[in-house]
């Protein structure tokens, strides 16, 4: 007897749930999983998870960690850091000789690129979850980064 479409579909659903199950109960920051020319990747970002993709380059959520300061010792409300979500080499362009993505001053659309994050030979593009003026590369190009450290500011336009 042989399954159907709908009984694999099912199957995926519930095995993705137990995907993020684990991710949500472990300090785990980053689970990825492979196989049969699929790649789901689920990443934790501030407690909860806030991307998930199907290896085809379609994204829910977006790829970047986003917090709002606002307090009177903190940056303003209309800044926004954008910071890395995972452990890798930052990259400012896309090739050694190549131009930057952005540079400081720069006003910048939704969903344009920002950066690159490099690990295990893996690249993850950053791109904008806002409009705006980018103030701060708080980065320099090839640096190692960290799991949620800071990498730009942009002031919200």
């Amino acid at each position: 007897m042989s399954k159907s479409k709908n009984d694999g579909k099912q199957s995926i659903f519930a095995d993705v749930k137990k995907l993020v199950r684990l991710l949500e109960e472990s300090d785990l920051a980053v689970i990825e999983v492979a196989g049969s020319g699929q790649k789901i990747r689920l990443t934790k970002i501030g407690g909860g998870i806030n991307q998930v993709t199907n290896g085809k380059g379609t994204k829910r959520n977006t790829p970047v960690s986003v917090t709002k300061k606002n307090s009177s010792n903190q940056l303003p409300s209309k800044i926004v850091e954008i910071k890395s979500t995972m452990v890798g080499y930052f990259y400012t362009a896309p090739a050694p000789n190549a131009e930057p993505f952005v540079n400081v001053g720069d006003l910048i659309h939704q969903g344009q690129i920002l950066g690159i994050i490099e690990a295990m030979r893996l690249k993850t593009e950053l791109k904008s979850d806002f409009a705006g003026r980018l103030l701060k590369i708080l980065v320099n190009d090839t640096q190692p980064v960290e799991y949620d450290q800071p990498l730009f500011e942009i002031e919200i336009l």
